[in-house]
């Protein structure tokens, strides 16, 4: 592609310049203005990054965020709606399980309320007599009265997420119970979806978790005709099912990607050198990986996955927010298969050995927060889940499942070029990769490589 610059701008202001903006107005980001990168591209080709002659500018949001419809946020005493996720990433103030009043110290761009999607919406609906589940045993335990006999009746729901293969509790999976949820998030997406100024994406998380080995993706769709129901690890827990549903979702009309994230707590599943069920690699698990997930969250509140010290001993930052334990601190995991810049090296070498490579993806952060907040501030920090580690005064002080609440941090949040802050461009920035991760800091970031007019001079 011809990269024209039309700023007054010098090129390294527009890799180095961070701001904020006081007021939303209608298709400028939420940071300062950078300028314009007028952008040419040759239409034929693939990985061209925009239409012909689109000026892009940066934007900045949220695509991996829960609320209270997660099955393990409500568990730990969440009770914020999707629709507070979406208040908060607009700059209002919503409530919070420490009994204060939170809200962020900038707005961002863009957003989708990714709820897990394995009984999504269901443990509210729970407590409530007249309820259409209040026949059920879960909610006989919830309505037993005893505080400790409803909490360990949600965490048997929680724990039949991660069993190897997943076993659900299904009279909590009534269709007629679960579409109706499903439904109101596309409602909720389009009341608060303002064009040019925010942009609400319909998503959820697919959340395969074999063995306390985390596989899980965020499913996030172009528009707003989705399927009746998502496809959960209920439905598969293996990443070339949930592949082949996302490639039929596209055959009937919707584009949709997949965003897998924490690959630093797969156990090296999440880039290992063979599909699910061990055998090698082709060109055609390469397609599919590569048509189905373009992009990859690098770095979140569960730390960062882009290398470990033992996979690049000579970069001095490599350790940063490193965290080794698998989920529920049960162990800790394998390093090789666990993290992006191998998964790149490894791709390279598939690509020269074999002429195939399924790990030519994007980058981007992402909080992973499940208080329907965006935590990316260190000192506005509202915390990842519920009573786990609401307040400083239980991060300092304790454990849940074996694991120290001090292992979170502030991070992080999508980076995109985009022609203008809507559905179809942001979307389509992701798909093409013209994205980047943060882990808060709102610094618009460029990075050319090549494929220059031989008029341009180099360095």
């Amino acid at each position: 592609m011809i990269i024209k610059y039309v700023s007054k701008l010098p090129a390294i202001a527009c890799l180095m310049l961070m701001g904020c903006v006081d007021e939303r107005v209608a298709d400028q980001p939420a940071t300062v203005d950078t300028g314009e990168i007028e952008v040419e591209r040759e239409t034929n080709r693939p990985g061209s990054a925009a239409t012909h002659g689109a000026a892009l500018k940066p934007y900045f949001g949220e695509l991996h965020v829960h609320s209270q419809n997660s099955v393990d946020a409500y568990t730990t005493g969440v009770r914020v709606t999707p629709e507070d996720a979406y208040r908060y990433a607009r700059g209002e103030p919503i409530n919070h399980i420490s009994g204060q009043t939170v809200q962020a110290a900038q707005a961002i761009d863009f957003m989708a309320v990714t709820d897990h999607s394995e009984y999504l919406g269901v443990l509210p609906t729970l407590p409530d007599p007249s309820g259409p589940l209040s026949a059920t045993g879960v909610a006989r335990e919830i309505l037993s009265g005893d505080a400790e006999r409803a909490r360990a009746a949600m965490m048997k729901v929680v724990l039949t997420m991660g069993t190897n293969p997943p076993a659900p509790v299904k009279e909590l999976l009534d269709p007629a119970v679960r579409k109706p949820i499903w439904q109101s998030y596309i409602s909720l997406a389009d009341e608060y979806y303002e064009p040019g100024v925010f942009t609400t994406l319909v998503g959820y998380e697919w959340t395969s978790i074999p063995d306390s080995r985390n596989l899980h993706r965020n499913v996030i769709f172009r528009g707003t005709r989705v399927p009746e129901l998502p496809f959960s690890s209920f439905d598969s827990d293996k990443p070339e099912d949930l592949w082949q549903w996302l490639d039929q979702v596209r055959v009937e009309g919707s584009d949709v990607m997949a965003i897998p994230h924490n690959s630093n707590v797969s156990d090296g599943l999440m880039f290992e050198l063979t599909d699910s069920w061990g055998k090698p690699m082709d060109l055609a698990y390469a397609e599919a990986r590569m048509r189905n997930e373009p992009i990859v969250e690098v770095t979140q509140i569960k730390g960062s996955s882009e290398t470990h010290p033992a996979l690049s001993p000579a970069d001095e930052w490599a350790g940063f927010e490193i965290m080794g334990e698998l989920l529920g601190g049960s162990r800790i995991g394998a390093i090789n298969g666990s993290y992006a810049r191998e998964a790149y090296l490894n791709g390279i070498k598939l690509q020269a050995e074999q002429g195939f490579n399924p790990y030519k993806f994007g980058l981007i952060g992402a909080s992973d927060s499940h208080n329907a907040t965006v935590p990316v501030e260190e000192n506005n920090y509202t915390g990842k889940i519920g009573r786990v580690d609401g307040t400083a005064k239980i991060r300092l002080g304790g454990s849940f499942i074996n694991s120290s609440n001090l292992m979170y941090s502030a991070s992080g949040l999508a980076g995109v070029w985009a022609e203008s802050n809507t559905r179809e461009t942001i979307f389509d920035a992701l798909k093409q990769k013209r994205a980047f991760a943060t882990s808060g800091p709102r610094i618009p970031v460029l990075l050319f490589a090549g494929d220059y007019p031989a008029e341009m001079p180099a360095g």
